[in-house]
């Protein structure tokens, strides 16, 4: 059994919803073609509703009753740190997905990123895309202040932007309840920001993007993965026009995605495609590859361990750059890559189907 934690209600949840379709999906696709090296999958899901408390009882319950031996897919921004100690005790690896949680998505010697992890990972998901695919220099961060992650994130792009010749001239921590951000996008107007680098939800992107059109304003927009969604481009319309992303996965109409595309179609039809989901298929893509060295008896957290200290450069057929994952390291610098994506036409635009790294960046040596 593996268990998946996180919140799955209102507002957190239905941005977040495409996690579980991706997971969903993948259980189903690897079941029918014999699970992981022969072992049925089954996926359980808790709704922790952004409780601390709740997600502790709900992966202890896992642990003891479910006998849950990996975690997957967890939707949990404000609770991965709590279950964190849990998991180490037990030795039980978790796979993240969301990448909401700097410090406990990747420093912990239990988490084991696949696609990029919510330290430095987000931080690239971020920025990277107006260093690939843009030489404006003048960048102006906006964080959301609900929760600590955004703007820990903008304190990173300012320490990092100068050494790859960006300068960050105005930031501006906001609210996801505004409804408008005339105030924050003149200043930053003012301040001679050329792009607008936004650590904040969707929906809240949206609205920041057209309160500066109304100003006549229009920075070029860079977001992360979560703006590489369908609902994106269907409640931005022509606003969202000429957006960046960094995406977790290649495009899914990407041969690359075939699998991931099919899978969604046929075991969850109603589905949300875009990062969220498709970053939770190749991390199951994962699991299966770690599978391969599962023994046939009873398989226990002890195997996913040692399949995963097998490893010598993963790519999943080039999906990822070469992971290699040694015990008791922590591994949030695992991958730092991401597809930086632009949305033009109305659709999502790629240079190709070969992630981008940081700058200077390289994988763990095998």
């Amino acid at each position: 059994m593996i268990g998946s934690i996180g919140v799955r209600s209102g507002p957190i949840g239905a941005v977040l919803a495409p996690i579980e379709h991706g997971a969903r999906a993948w259980a189903a696709d690897a079941n029918a073609r014999g699970g992981l090296n022969g072992h049925p999958v089954r996926v359980v899901f808790g709704d922790d509703g952004g409780d601390p408390n709740k997600a502790v009882s709900l992966v202890r319950r896992m642990i003891d009753q479910d006998k849950a031996v990996a975690f997957f897919a967890d939707q949990a921004p404000g609770t991965l740190h709590s279950i964190m100690p849990l998991l180490e005790k037990a030795q039980i690896p978790i796979f993240p997905v969301c990448n909401c949680s700097i410090g406990a998505d990747g420093r912990h010697p239990m988490t084991f990123n696949v696609i990029f992890g919510g330290d430095l990972g987000m931080v690239w998901s971020h920025f990277l895309p107006a260093v690939v695919l843009s030489d404006k220099k003048k960048v102006s961060v906006f964080c959301a202040r609900e929760v600590p992650v955004p703007c820990q994130i903008r304190d990173k792009i300012k320490e990092i932007a100068p050494q790859y010749g960006r300068q960050v001239v105005h930031s501006a921590e906001v609210s996801i309840t505004q409804p408008d951000y005339t105030a924050e996008v003149l200043a930053a107007k003012n301040a001679g920001a050329e792009v607008l680098v936004v650590a904040v939800d969707n929906a809240t992107t949206i609205r920041i993007i057209r309160s500066a059109h109304r100003q006549g304003y229009e920075p070029l927009i860079s977001s992360q993965f979560s703006a590489h969604d369908a609902r994106f481009l269907q409640t931005g319309g022509q606003d969202v026009e000429g957006v960046l992303s960094g995406a977790m996965t290649p495009h899914w109409e990407s041969p690359k995605m075939a699998d991931y595309r099919n899978a969604m179609a046929r075991y969850v039809p109603n589905g949300i495609l875009g990062s969220g989901s498709g970053g939770a298929y190749v991390t199951g893509k994962l699991m299966e590859v770690v599978g391969k060295t599962f023994p046939a008896g009873p398989v226990a957290s002890s195997d996913f361990l040692n399949g995963l200290y097998s490893l010598k450069g993963e790519t999943l057929g080039g999906l990822v750059p070469p992971l290699t994952y040694k015990p008791g390291e922590n591994h949030d610098l695992a991958n730092l890559c991401n597809y930086p994506t632009k949305i033009q036409g109305g659709k999502f635009v790629q240079q190709s189907d070969t992630y981008a790294c940081p700058p200077g960046w390289t994988p763990v040596k095998p």
